[in-house]
Order: C-alpha cells, then sequence, then structure tokens
C-alpha cells in the first residue's frame, strides 16, 4: 500500500508541475493552452479509469490503457528532467553577458523555444524506444574457453533477460520473442532475471506459459529470477 501511495504522489505530482510548466510556456498561445488542456485532462480520464477498474475490465482494453499509462509516465519524466535542465542553463546565461542580448529580453520566447525542443526531443526518444522494441536485436558474442567438453567444439547458448511479462508486454509479445529466440537454433538457453512484471496475473489470464513452454534446446532451458 505505501509503495502505491508513493506512485500516486509522484504521478500527480509530475502531472500538475509539467501541467502548469506548459500553461505558463503557452500564455500568449490560446490554441496550445487548449490543446495542454485537453491532453492532461484525456491522461486522467485513462488514468483514473484504468485504476478503478481494471480487475473488471478485458485485457483488449486494459492493455492499451497501461501502455498509455506507462508512456505518459516516462513522457512526463523526460520532459520534466529536460524542463528542469533548461530552466537551470537559462538562469545561468543570465548571469553571462556573452549572451545575445535578444535572447535576455524575450524570456518569454527562449522558454517557449526550449519547451517545444524539449517536448520533440522527448517524443523522438519514446518513438525510438518503441521502435526498438518492436524490432529486437540479436547480438552474438563470440566467447573462447580453455577447455575440453568431450566431443563438442562450440556450444550455442541463448541469453535472454528482462522480458517483463505481464500487463505491457502480452502473449503476443511473449510469442514473437519465443519465435525469435527458436530462430537462433540455440544449444542452451538461459534466462537471467525478470521474466515477469509485477503481477503473475496477466500471464496467467493469458496463458502464456503455454507460449514459454515451446522453448526447447538441447542442453536445456535454464532460468533464474
Amino acid at each position: 500500500m505505501r509503495s502505491l501511495i508513493v506512485a500516486l504522489i509522484i504521478h500527480f505530482t509530475l502531472n500538475i508541475l509539467v501541467f502548469l510548466k506548459g500553461w505558463d510556456v503557452f500564455k500568449t498561445k490560446k490554441l496550445l493552452r487548449t490543446f495542454w488542456m485537453v491532453i492532461f485532462a484525456f491522461e486522467l480520464l485513462v488514468y483514473l479509469t484504468g485504476f478503478a477498474f481494471y480487475r473488471h475490465l478485458p485485457p483488449e482494453i486494459i492493455h492499451p490503457i497501461r501502455m498509455m499509462g506507462t508512456s505518459w509516465m516516462l513522457f512526463l519524466l523526460y520532459l520534466g528532467g529536460l524542463v528542469l535542465i533548461g530552466d537551470f542553463l537559462y538562469l545561468a546565461s543570465r548571469k553571462k553577458l556573452t549572451r545575445p542580448k535578444e535572447l535576455l529580453n524575450q524570456p518569454a520566447k527562449m522558454k517557449l523555444t526550449l519547451f517545444l525542443s524539449s517536448f520533440a526531443v522527448v517524443i523522438l526518444t519514446l518513438s525510438y524506444g518503441n521502435y526498438k522494441f518492436n524490432h529486437p536485436e540479436v547480438r552474438q558474442v563470440d566467447i573462447q574457453v580453455g577447455k575440453s567438453a568431450g566431443k563438442m567444439d562450440s556450444v550455442r547458448i541463448a541469453m535472454v533477460g528482462d522480458l517483463h511479462l505481464g500487463y505491457l508486454i502480452n502473449r503476443d509479445d511473449a510469442q514473437r520473442m519465443v519465435d525469435l529466440i527458436m530462430e537462433q537454433e540455440p544449444d542452451l538457453i538461459l534466462f537471467v532475471g525478470d521474466i515477469l512484471d509485477s503481477s503473475i496475473e496477466p500471464v496467467q489470464g493469458q496463458r502464456m506459459d503455454e507460449e514459454l513452454r515451446r522453448l526447447q534446446a538441447p542442453l536445456g532451458v535454464y532460468s533464474c529470477t
């Protein structure tokens, strides 16, 4: 319960801080202010819906709600951090006489530029992260071991970590990951931790174990938590 309360406090604090920052930056831009308010109102509605009814909603609905909630939290963290850095740099620049006077005489314009630049950086970062998640890469590393292994001259090991199967990483994702692992034709499969996310309920509800059972290797499949 304590962790839930802390999470709620952090969530609402970030929402308030980022919202007020945008509201101040867009004070002369009525259309942007309206757009900003609609975004936060929609996010709040989605968050409260998911928080209140997540045990009663079907997976087809709760999954996109949780995806939006997680993406929004990352958005707030990144944007809030960049805004703080931008504000610090702006305050520091006011003490430097070498800065162009027009930047110092037009703080509203500078704040808008910094905020929109930070916004764009966050959107690009999240988009890149989403692309990397949907297009995982297999990294091959050759390791030489000075030991004999009978008649075997090599062992092909698939090492997998941080699947975080749960509400966000669902059965479709598990199927895709299992397919990718089996395509490598490994002799041995090792899971090095964090197979499940915060709850086992969605794993059981979506029967993700059926996907994991497809993992086969001559030397076995091993895991640790």
